[in-house]
């Protein structure tokens, strides 16, 4: 067994992973055949909103109604549950047929030949000439060594969504902040909105909070990756990361973001805003849909991704949702990747973006109006952007999602709580980025 399961194995230990609707000694990647069409595959969704839960199981229904005799049982895990459970599972050899999940997924479950190869099956799909660039682009995160491993879903650039009447009350006007939005003004307006009745911000603590901090620290510094020397150093050895990372992590520290949110993942951060707990929220196109059913009409926007003040190109980390993996131990791996190449064909991946309010993952799908007028429009646009610079992951470490879903969060933590400081946070880090790429790039 590869080297990423030895850090993997501990989430397994006393976890009771059950069979995800088979019977007798076959686990859920393995699929059971009763006949010759009699067949069932597993589909196991770590990303499971009731709005995109709708749209797989209509796809679902329509794959089994062309493949008589296929049946696909359909489950959900908890976003923030969903990493430790595939893990376990992917060590005890039960995973699904089918699973979800997003970079750190993929990573763990490639390095150790858990899930297939996609690559060729998706160019002979029909559907992959028609990637949009931002697709195209992205689907570099889901692959190694130039090779597919997981079809992304959608595409969600982020926003700042803002909470229009705290912010007047702050003294902004919301046009004057389009014109002139930059990292450094939204700084300034999370501590103006601050006040004893709510907060400046919600603050992501929890995992892949520090994606965050990695966009703050590039942005600042004016680098796209991790490593932009080629070599073990990291940015986060970089002469002034103590500084950013104190400016950041002090918007939590210094009270600007509730004191819980030491633990909020991507579900507290958005009730935070929409609640009216916070004022601000960094956060991706998907949010759009809370906040029109749970705020008032015009008494929230969304503002663009902050610009840097010297003009300089602004660094985003890609935003997705989650990409459809096969294991590469289901007994039915060829038909379990054509249902993922049919959840990934324009009209359901269409149905799928809307239904997650995201960006399709094709080209002739953006002309639809629904992404050509209102907040989606800025999204749209955003992806356009020619001064816009996309941040590169080291998707070379095979342990680099286990970074940013775990040990990350808890140096960041450590530093939040007050138990250690900025500097023993980043040197940690930074060790252990350096050890990670010398052990798998050398």
């Amino acid at each position: 067994m590869k080297r990423v399961l030895a850090v993997i194995l501990s989430l397994a230990i006393g976890l009771t992973v059950a069979a995800c609707g088979t019977s007798g000694n076959d686990g859920p990647g393995q699929g059971t055949s009763q006949g010759t069409n009699d067949v069932k595959l597993t589909f196991m969704n770590v990303y499971g909103l009731d709005e995109i839960n709708s749209v797989y199981k209509d796809g679902i229904a329509q794959f089994e109604k062309d493949h008589p005799g296929v049946t696909v049982e359909y489950t959900t895990v908890p976003w923030d549950e969903g990493f430790k459970k595939v893990m376990a599972m992917s060590a005890s050899n039960t995973l699904p047929d089918i699973v979800t999940g997003d970079i750190s997924y993929m990573l763990a479950l490639a390095a150790d030949d858990k899930i297939v190869d996609l690559t060729d099956a998706w160019k002979a799909s029909g559907n992959y000439e028609d990637l949009c660039s931002a697709a195209l682009r992205s689907s570099d995160l889901f692959s190694i060594g130039g090779r597919v491993y997981a079809i992304p879903d959608a595409y969600s650039p982020q926003g700042i969504y803002v909470n229009v009447d705290m912010l007047k009350e702050a003294g902004y006007n919301i046009d004057d902040l389009m014109a002139n939005w930059t990292w450094d003004k939204y700084i300034e307006v999370i501590k103006a909105a601050n006040t004893s009745e709510h907060y400046g911000m919600s603050f992501r603590g929890g995992g892949n909070g520090f994606m965050r901090f990695y966009e703050y620290l590039c942005n600042k510094i004016g680098v796209d990756s991790m490593f932009p020397d080629n070599n073990h150093t990291s940015i986060l050895e970089h002469p002034d990361a103590i500084k950013y990372f104190e400016e950041f992590y002090g918007l939590y520290k210094e009270g600007y973001s509730p004191t819980d949110s030491i633990n909020w993942g991507f579900k507290e951060m958005v009730e935070g805003f929409v609640s009216g707990q916070t004022a601000t929220l960094n956060n991706t196109t998907e949010v759009i849909a809370t906040c029109t059913e749970r705020m008032e009409d015009g008494t929230w926007t969304v503002l663009p991704y902050p610009k840097n003040s010297d003009g300089s190109s602004t660094k985003m980390v890609w935003g997705h949702s989650a990409g459809m993996m096969v294991s590469s131990g289901s007994a039915n791996a060829d038909l379990a990747t054509e249902l993922v190449m049919y959840l990934s064909s324009h009209e359901v991946n269409s149905e799928y973006a809307k239904a997650l309010v995201s960006l399709p993952i094709y080209s002739s799908s953006l002309n639809d109006p629904f992404y050509q007028d209102g907040l989606m429009k800025g999204f749209a646009d955003t992806l356009q952007d020619p001064n816009l610079q996309y941040l590169t992951q080291p998707t070379d470490l095979t342990q680099w999602g286990y970074f940013l879903s775990d040990y990350s969060v808890g140096e960041c933590q450590k530093y939040m709580s007050g138990m250690q400081s900025a500097e023993d946070t980043l040197n940690n880090m930074a060790e252990w980025l350096r050890n990670e790429y010398d052990t798998d790039i050398g």
